[in-house]
């Protein structure tokens, strides 16, 4: 098994766009779809909501939801951050678990704002972490 990784350069496709801001990839309405969320179905029932905005601010959610995940574990987020942008197989890795993280949150709610104490401590996705985890994306370094 060859561990080198292949360095790249952030780019943008149909599933994943690279936020220059934050530094961070962004799971797009294309790779919901492809995980078989259909948000714009359900909001365009409703002609008072402008579906791309919330769209938008569902995808940047989840993606923040994942990104503090693994910031939780990393000594170096920002380091963790450029390692992510720049390897194949972690932006893999990344669009899996926000496609695992976005069905989470659209079946179950964005625990992070509950008043339960309990909840908001699982607000991540057992899936979505465990694809984190065996992507090596959680190791926080040390002996």
């Amino acid at each position: 098994m060859n561990c080198v990784q292949k360095c790249i350069e952030p780019y943008n496709d149909d599933f994943l766009i690279f936020d220059e801001l934050s530094g961070r990839y962004v799971i797009t309405e294309e790779g919901l779809k492809r995980k078989g969320i259909f948000l714009r179905e359900r909001l365009e029932r409703y002609p008072a909501v402008d579906a791309t905005t919330v769209i938008n601010a569902f995808c940047e959610s989840v993606a923040n939801l994942v990104y503090t995940f693994l910031h939780t574990y990393a000594v170096y987020p920002c380091a963790l951050d450029e390692f992510i942008a720049h390897s194949t197989e972690a932006r893999r890795a990344i669009f899996n678990a926000e496609a695992e993280q976005a069905k989470y949150v659209y079946f179950n709610g964005d625990l992070t704002l509950s008043i339960k104490e309990e909840e908001r401590r699982n607000y991540m996705s057992p899936t979505a972490a465990a694809i984190l985890q065996n992507a090596g994306l959680t190791y926080s370094g040390g002996c």
